[in-house]
C-alpha cells in the first residue's frame, strides 16, 4: 500500500528536492581566496623586483611619480650644493618600493570586474514511496529524475577599497540556464517517461560582501583576511517559478530562494615564489516558511501538494591551494575546494521530511595575466571530483582599476 501517494505528488516532492539541494552554490569563497593569493604574488614581485613596474613600460603610479620627482628634487638641490666634484660622480640607483595597501583594494581605488561563467552539471535523483512486500517485488512509486543543466552567468563586480585594510563589494549576476529533464515515474504495471526543455534568462542574486586585513604576515603570523558576504533573493527561486498542473516547473531557476550569510577567513602565506593559502567558512541560509500548493485543483487525478516550512542545509566550506609566479606578468593557481552541504528541513503536507547531506568538491586551475598596472585577465576551471559536484566550472574575469580618490 503506497497510503494514497501519487506519481504527481512524488513528482513535485523529487523535483523541489532536487532543485534545492543541487542549485549550484556560489563559490565565492575559493574564489576569494584565490584573487587574494593573486593580489600578495603581485605584491610580492614588486617588493623584491624593484624593476618589476618599468618592465611592463607602464606609466608610473601617482605614488611613484611623486617620490621620483621629490627624489630628483633633493637629488639635483645636493648636487648644486656639493659644486663639481659632486657632479661628475654618479650616485648609485636605490630601488625604491611604493607602500602598498596590503592584498586588498588600495585606498580610493575603485576595481570593476567582469565575468563570464559557465557551468554544467548533471543531476539524478530516485525516490521509492511504498512497500517491499518480499525481496523481489516493490508496491508502490518509483520515480527517477535526471537533470542535465547548463548555466551562463555575466556579472559586475565592484569592489572599492575603504582603507588599506578594508574593502566593500557588490555582485549583480545575470544568468541564463537551459535545462533538459527526464523524469521516468514507475506504478506497479505502467511506467511514464516525460522529457522536459527549460530556459530561461534573467537577474540572480545580487550579493554584498566586506573584505577586513587583520594581519599583515608579519613574523611568523600569515597575512589573514576576514570575510563577509550576504546574499540576497533577487533571482527566481524555486517556489517562484511557474509550474504546470502536475507542480513541475516550465522555467528554469535563476537564484536560490533564500537570504544567506557566509562568514569566511582566508590566510595566507608567502613562500618565495609561491604563496600558499586556505580558506574555512560557513554559508548561513535561512529557514523561511513557502506555504505554496502545486499539484492539480482538488477533485482531479493527482491531488496537490502543499510546501509549508523549508530550512536549507547549511554548508562547511574548506579550501586550500597555492599561487606562483611563471614571470613578470603571468602566475598560476592550483587549488581544492570542498563544500559539506547539510541536510535540508521540508514542510511537505504537514509532514516533516529530511533530504540526504551532500559532498561537493572541486579541484581548481586558474591563470592570472597582468595585462597593464591597471588591467588583469584571470581564468579559473574546476572540476567536480564528487558526485554531487559540478562537472565543469569555467570563469573568465578582468579586474580593471581606477583611482577614484
Amino acid at each position: 500500500m503506497i497510503g494514497g501517494t501519487t506519481a504527481a505528488h512524488t513528482s513535485v516532492v523529487a523535483l523541489l528536492a532536487t532543485t534545492i539541494l543541487t542549485a549550484p552554490a556560489a563559490a565565492q569563497s575559493g574564489d576569494t581566496a584565490s584573487r587574494l593569493a593573486l593580489n600578495h604574488e603581485l605584491s610580492w614581485r614588486e617588493m623584491v623586483a624593484p624593476g618589476f613596474r618599468d618592465s611592463l613600460d607602464l606609466d608610473p603610479a601617482p605614488g611613484d611619480r611623486q617620490l621620483a620627482q621629490a627624489t630628483n628634487g633633493a637629488s639635483q638641490q645636493a648636487a648644486g650644493q656639493t659644486g663639481g666634484q659632486s657632479g661628475q660622480e654618479k650616485r648609485p640607483d636605490v630601488p625604491t618600493i611604493r607602500e602598498r595597501g596590503g592584498v586588498l583594494t588600495s585606498p580610493g581605488a575603485l576595481v570593476i570586474e567582469p565575468s563570464v561563467e559557465f557551468q554544467n552539471d548533471n543531476v539524478s535523483r530516485f525516490i521509492a514511496n511504498g512497500v517491499q512486500i518480499i525481496d523481489t517485488a516493490f508496491l508502490g512509486v518509483i520515480e527517477a529524475t535526471e537533470v542535465d543543466r547548463n548555466a551562463i552567468t555575466s556579472s559586475i563586480t565592484a569592489r572599492y577599497g575603504v582603507t588599506s585594510r578594508f574593502e566593500v563589494e557588490v555582485k549583480v549576476p545575470f544568468v541564463y540556464r537551459d535545462e533538459e529533464q527526464t523524469n521516468t515515474v514507475v506504478e506497479q504495471n505502467s511506467e511514464t517517461v516525460t522529457t522536459s526543455n527549460l530556459s530561461q534568462g534573467d537577474l540572480g542574486d545580487i550579493e554584498f560582501a566586506g573584505h577586513y586585513q587583520l594581519t599583515s604576515g608579519t613574523g611568523f603570523l600569515p597575512v589573514t583576511v576576514a570575510n563577509l558576504r550576504v546574499k540576497s533573493t533577487t533571482g527566481e527561486g524555486p517556489f517562484e517559478v511557474p509550474r504546470d498542473a502536475n507542480g513541475v516547473e516550465t522555467e528554469p531557476t535563476t537564484g536560490s530562494g533564500f537570504w544567506a550569510v557566509e562568514p569566511s577567513l582566508t590566510m595566507l602565506v608567502p613562500s618565495d615564489p609561491v604563496v600558499f593559502y586556505g580558506n574555512v567558512g560557513y554559508l548561513f541560509n535561512f529557514e523561511r516558511d513557502v506555504n505554496e500548493t502545486f499539484g492539480n485543483q482538488q477533485g482531479q487525478q493527482g491531488g496537490q501538494t502543499t510546501i509549508g516550512e523549508v530550512d536549507p542545509g547549511d554548508t562547511v566550506r574548506l579550501g586550500f591551494g597555492m599561487a606562483f609566479g611563471l614571470n613578470q606578468r603571468t602566475s598560476l593557481s592550483l587549488g581544492y575546494q570542498h563544500d559539506f552541504i547539510r541536510q535540508t528541513d521540508t514542510e511537505v503536507n504537514q509532514q516533516s521530511q529530511t533530504s540526504e547531506s551532500l559532498q561537493v568538491g572541486s579541484l581548481t586551475l586558474g591563470t592570472n595575466y597582468q595585462a597593464s598596472e591597471s588591467t588583469a585577465i584571470n581564468v579559473n576551471i574546476q572540476a567536480g571530483v564528487t558526485e554531487e559536484a559540478p562537472d565543469v566550472r569555467l570563469l573568465v574575469r578582468v579586474p580593471i582599476q581606477f583611482q577614484v580618490f
